[in-house]
């Protein structure tokens, strides 16, 4: 044995989640069931947002709860980033935990702290990067992870070294957090003062529908290597810009393609998900269509601006009106129908544009500055993995 290296499977034990049927669950007042969707993928802690519940009727084993001290670790998803992502459970939760998750215990030779903070490293994500076989069906066993290894000094050294990055890291995320208020007031204040300057014009609103055509998207099969248009999709569309070179390909039957090719100055928008409500300006498309998952809004320009009708969609009282949508809706989504219903000012052509002139000033400074702060974020990130290099996994190389 290499001095202070250890295999995984020689210090933890490997516990599958627990597996139920669709009719086990309930809305509340049942056992809570933690999932894959718990864990933050960017600070790998567990968020309790949308936890799902069983019927406590239901037969769970003490196992499948977890216990103050054990690490999460994500077994399956449809998205291999999240693959392998880890929490530490640092509290009784009373929670059981999902058939797509598992739990490492360590045994009295292995600090929890100190295997969580080995498999949040970098070292360990390129070794689960290294697994990947290129199938679709994304499962992580643990005969995948068992020969794992890794630097583990004496337990009172993985607690001083445990203390010093708790010490460290309790600063980094304070200057995180504010970095991240920083983002979203510089957001609410764009909002507010889009809303704050249509008042200065007109109060009279009227729904979108009257002045606009709005469909849905096409369903397809996007492919990267072949297609005779692009085909827009919800996640192409990021930090309010889209890269073209990355958006796949698709084929389209000719009588449906009128309806759904995109032109400059229309306005999509997510009907569902967590980016419900996301809308972005579509500018000089080439050959390219949307999914079945946007819904297009094309206004009539007589009496709309495009960029005008933009900027009040990132507006606090826009936001008002969809979230109160979603939340009467089973689906969590957001329609056409109600889209349609959605309230807008109405002022003249000539008013619009100089709105348009000063929003988009703001939004260009806002939009400066939110970079820089969201580039601080990264920077801060790789901070953290730079001690966590230092302290862990350079030692392991010394080890070896």
């Amino acid at each position: 044995m290499k001095r202070n290296l250890v295999q995984l499977k020689n210090v933890v034990k490997w516990v599958r989640g627990l597996t139920y049927s669709k009719k086990d669950e309930v809305e509340k007042n049942g056992i809570p069931v933690l999932r894959a969707t718990n864990i933050d993928l960017a600070n790998h802690k567990i968020i309790l947002d949308d936890v799902r519940y069983i019927s406590k009727s239901a037969k769970v084993k003490e196992e499948k709860y977890v216990k103050k001290d054990d690490i999460l670790i994500c077994t399956a998803s449809g998205s291999k980033i999240h693959l392998g992502k880890v929490a530490l459970v640092e509290k009784n939760l009373n929670m059981a935990f999902g058939g797509f998750m598992a739990v490492l215990k360590c045994n009295n030779e292995c600090h929890s702290k100190f295997l969580y903070y080995h498999l949040i490293t970098n070292s360990f994500k390129k070794y689960l990067s290294s697994l990947n076989d290129g199938s679709n069906i994304n499962n992580l066993k643990f005969s995948q992870i068992e020969d794992y290894e890794f630097f583990l000094p004496t337990l009172k050294e993985q607690q001083r070294i445990v203390d010093k990055l708790d010490k460290i890291f309790y600063e980094i995320d304070k200057v995180t957090e504010l970095t991240k208020k920083n983002i979203l007031n510089l957001k609410s204040y764009y909002s507010y003062t889009i809303d704050k300057e249509f008042s200065k014009y007109s109060n009279e609103l009227q729904q979108i529908g009257n002045y606009s055509k709005i469909n849905y998207g096409y369903t397809a099969k996007a492919s990267f290597d072949k297609g005779n248009y692009k085909l827009l999709r919800i996640t192409d569309i990021q930090n309010n810009s889209v890269d073209w070179n990355t958006v796949p390909y698709c084929n389209v039957e000719s009588h449906k393609l009128s309806s759904v090719i995109l032109k400059h100055g229309d306005i999509v928008f997510a009907r569902t998900g967590a980016t419900t409500g996301k809308s972005f300006l579509i500018q000089n498309p080439v050959n390219s269509i949307f999914a079945s998952y946007l819904i297009r809004i094309s206004v009539d320009r007589e009496i709309l601006l495009p960029r005008f009708l933009m900027h009040f969609f990132q507006s606090a009282k826009y936001w008002q009106q969809v979230n109160d949508g979603i939340s009467g809706s089973a689906q969590g989504g957001f329609n056409s129908s109600k889209l349609s219903q959605l309230k807008i000012p109405i002022i003249s052509k000539s008013n619009q544009q100089k709105l348009v002139e000063k929003f988009d000033l703001i939004n260009e400074y806002s939009s400066k500055l939110q970079d820089y702060y969201y580039k601080k974020t990264i920077h801060l990130h790789s901070l953290r993995q730079a001690i966590l290099s230092k302290e862990l996994v350079a030692k392991q190389k010394e080890a070896a």
